[in-house]
């Protein structure tokens, strides 16, 4: 499916508004055999999960072979450190 948003700013008074948007679908993908994946989904080709000892150890599995199948040689290691468990108080993203 595709969607499209619509954002709508309702004014209350002088100094307030109210923000809300909806999505309404505006596409779908229908397949070669007449059916849409709405509702249904894929299967993987292959599951790639990390282990208890991935995590412990901060190594990102799924996100090395993402990477692999982009072009991109990392090792699992390499991937665990772009996006840590913890962020380090001053590497921690600003949320409004």
């Amino acid at each position: 499916m595709r969607g499209q948003t619509y954002l709508h700013v309702v004014n209350l008074d002088a100094t307030n508004v109210a923000q809300y948007s909806m999505e309404v679908s505006t596409a779908d993908l229908i397949m070669p055999d007449g059916k849409s994946l709405e509702n249904v989904g894929v299967v993987p080709d292959k599951s790639i999960l990390p282990t208890a000892a991935d995590i412990i150890q901060g190594r990102d599995p799924v996100l090395a072979r993402a990477a692999e199948l982009a072009g991109i040689r990392m090792t699992p290691e390499e991937a665990g450190r772009i996006f840590p468990f913890k962020w380090p108080k001053e590497r921690m993203p600003e949320i409004d």
